[in-house]
């Protein structure tokens, strides 16, 4: 519990810290997410269906963790800058 009490705090200070870039932030904010996700699998507080969400984000470079009381609850992935403006074009070439 001490290293998830460590990850909570990395990340709070990530955030704080106006003189961080963004993009270490978000690098920081992946790494921490994912090494919490870790811990939370090693606990049996995770579910196939979210370690496959987790296993899908990843494939495209993206970090996500469960969320909640485990067992199946939820997942939050970090979602950078651009992504948004990717999926939207992704969008439109589907929709033709």
């Amino acid at each position: 519990m001490d290293d998830i009490q460590r990850i909570a705090d990395e990340g709070a200070l990530l955030l704080s810290d106006p003189e961080v870039p963004r993009e270490k932030v978000l690098q920081g904010l992946a790494s921490l997410m994912q090494e919490n996700h870790a811990h939370l699998v090693t606990l049996g507080v995770s579910h196939p269906s979210l370690e496959k969400i987790r296993e899908v984000t990843a494939s495209f470079g993206l970090s996500t963790k469960l969320t909640g009381a485990g067992g199946g609850g939820c997942a939050v992935t970090l979602v950078p800058d651009g992504v948004l403006s990717l999926l939207d074009s992704l969008n439109g070439v589907w929709a033709d």
